[in-house]
Parts: C-alpha cells; structure tokens; sequence
C-alpha cells in the first residue's frame, strides 16, 4: 500500500479506524479518537487479563509459575509434592488434587495451598581499572532544519568540525491555533565535542561503578524497585584482579509461586 500525507478530517472514520486497531491488539479493551486542528488525540486503555476461575467444586493441582526455590508450603487441601528447600521449574506439579488414605483410598479435591519460593535475580560483570572514556569538551556547535513532510532544508550544510562528537537533536512542530499544526518541522541540532581519554579508578570507585551499572540493568529487566524490602535480599560478591574487578550483583526475591491448574 502506498503511504500519502494528509487527509480530510471529514472522510476519516474514527470507528472504523478505532475497530481495526483492537482487531489487532488484543491487549487493549477501549480506543477513543480525538481530532483536534490537525492532531489526533488517542487514548487508549489497556485489557486486564482476567485469571482462569476453577470451580471450587472441581478438581485441580497447584503448579509453580516459574522457576524458583520452595520457600513455605502450607497445605490446606491435597497432597504435596515438593517439599521446603526442592528446586522447581516453571509448569511443575507443587500440590496434587487428591487425598491419599489407606483406609478410604485416593480421593480427588480441589487442592488449596499456599506455595511460596525464593527466585535469584542476578549479573555479572568484569571491568578493568584503566579505562577510555568518553569526556565533553565543552565546545558545542548549532545547527538548524526545516522539515516540510519528507522535504528537508538544511541552513548549516557540510560536515561537523569535531572529530568526535554526541549529537542531540530537538523538534518543534509549527502551530497556527491552539489546535491547529501545519506540518512543518524546525529542528535543532546540538553537536557536543567529545574527546576519548583514559581514565584510572580506584578499587572502591570501579566498584561502585560496575555495581550502579547492574543495579541499571537488574531494574530495567525485573523492576526491582517494586518488589517489598521485606520480600528481597541482596548480596553483592566482588573479586578484584590485578588489571580489574569482577563483580556479581544477586537478588533473592520471595513470592508466592503456586496457581490452579485442572
């Protein structure tokens, strides 16, 4: 399909537009369109995924929900199948649905339990005592474009005076109303001069550095920050080198592992 610019506000259709975008996602339960001037305002909210409902009445286990160490386990109805301190994976069976006795035999339940476990979180890094890095100078240059659609015009042609250099690039759309952008882009373009230099850290300083870099990482990838204090541990093992520093960073987070499945 051909892409074009613009288009009548008159002939856009916001329901049809708003149903062919959750036939798409099925993550999101309501879509509203907004158009104002030449903007269109989107608002959206997400679906919430409701849990499975078992019957009370119906059979089931308990299965772990992802890879961890069973922490506590207390049994309310069923039998288990795992004890305290057994590692698991994530779909195994934690409490099965049944009742054993000698004297009635096997007899099949709702299991009800609450299975806890401890999950580890963790990274490691090795950094070196000298290092190259990037420092500012200090010294900027300015650069300006206008962007009409896909036509650019560019008022500083040529290349950048710096060898080395971060560039940080900021837009403002042209706006005749309150609500009302014609589509006309002026950008502003900030080259920074950089200059790479070796810089030597203390033990202490590269520790701090590596472990700041981790806590980073550990946080984007399982938000870390959300978790209880009273529910996580954390551990921090450092083993120094003669040309650096070899550093892990661990959580021990403890949550209840255990759902429903028939």
């Amino acid at each position: 399909m051909a892409s074009r610019f613009g288009k009548l506000k008159s002939n856009i259709n916001i329901e049809k537009a708003s149903n062919l975008i959750r036939m798409e996602r099925d993550d999101l339960s309501w879509i509203g369109i907004n158009i104002k001037g030449t903007n269109a305002i989107i608002t959206i909210k997400e679906s919430i995924k409701m849990p499975e409902i078992i019957d009370k009445n119906e059979i089931c286990n308990i299965v772990a929900t992802k890879d961890a160490c069973i922490s506590k386990l207390v049994v309310q109805n069923g039998t288990a199948r795992v004890n305290v301190g057994d590692e698991v994976k994530k779909g195994d069976l934690l409490v099965e649905g049944v009742m054993e006795s000698e004297l009635t035999g096997n007899r099949f339940v709702h299991a009800e339990a609450d299975v806890f476990g401890k999950i580890y979180y963790q990274k490691e890094k090795k950094e070196t005592f000298v290092q190259n890095e990037k420092i500012k100078t200090g010294n900027e240059e300015q650069k300006n474009e206008i962007c009409i659609n896909n036509f650019k015009i560019n008022f500083n042609k040529g290349v950048s005076k710096f060898e080395n250099y971060d560039t940080i690039t900021s837009s403002k759309k042209i706006k005749l109303f309150s609500n009302f952008y014609i589509p006309i882009e002026i950008k502003h373009i900030t080259n920074v001069e950089i200059e790479n230099r070796m810089k030597t850290y203390s033990e202490e300083e590269l520790k701090e550095k590596i472990q700041k870099e981790l806590e980073e990482e550990l946080e984007k990838e399982y938000k870390i920050s959300e978790i209880d204090e009273k529910n996580k541990k954390r551990e921090v093992i450092t083993n120094t080198e003669d040309d650096g520093i070899t550093l892990t960073l661990m959580y021990e987070i403890q949550e209840e592992i255990g759902i429903k499945a028939n």
